[in-house]
């Protein structure tokens, strides 16, 4: 998924408020999930969807949206009072690897004043402390490359 630049701001803002680099549990290994968990639900109108069965739940279960044939998220000509939604919940860490983490990423549709959500899409999304923090080291190296030679 491609999130608008309003969306990544609005999350990192949310990260922010609630000091999420003071707590405890997140690391350099899972600073990911943890910045994704610690986000309030996020507007996804304008948004880009590039998993297929994503795309497809938002078509066939959404009252109020739909997507493009290139993921675009968009509302509905006929219908309003609807927003779509994606949080982060159900954290877990593996008991056998701790490096190895899992969340789930929840799509839900809110019409009106309701107070239950309608849910259209969840996955689990599973991720490598290690890999992760290898990854930030990479890309640390190659910034610091790139900064040597400008």
């Amino acid at each position: 998924m491609k999130l608008t630049d309003q969306a990544v701001e609005s999350m990192l803002l949310d990260f922010i408020k609630r000091a999420g680099w003071e707590y405890k549990a997140i690391s350099l290994y899972n600073l990911h999930l943890g910045f994704a968990y610690m986000t309030e639900a996020k507007d996804l109108f304008g948004c880009r969807v590039t998993d297929t069965n994503m795309a497809l739940q938002i078509k066939s279960k959404s009252e109020g949206f739909e997507t493009t044939s290139n993921g675009l998220i968009f509302r509905r000509r006929d219908v309003k009072g609807t927003k779509l939604r994606l949080y982060f919940n159900n954290h877990q860490i593996d008991n056998g690897h701790p490096a190895k983490e899992s969340v789930n990423v929840e799509i839900v549709e809110l019409k009106g004043a309701t107070l239950k959500p309608k849910t259209i899409f969840t996955k689990t999304i599973s991720f490598s402390g290690t890999l992760f923090f290898n990854m930030l080291m990479r890309w640390e190296r190659l910034r610091v490359i790139a900064s040597d030679h400008l």
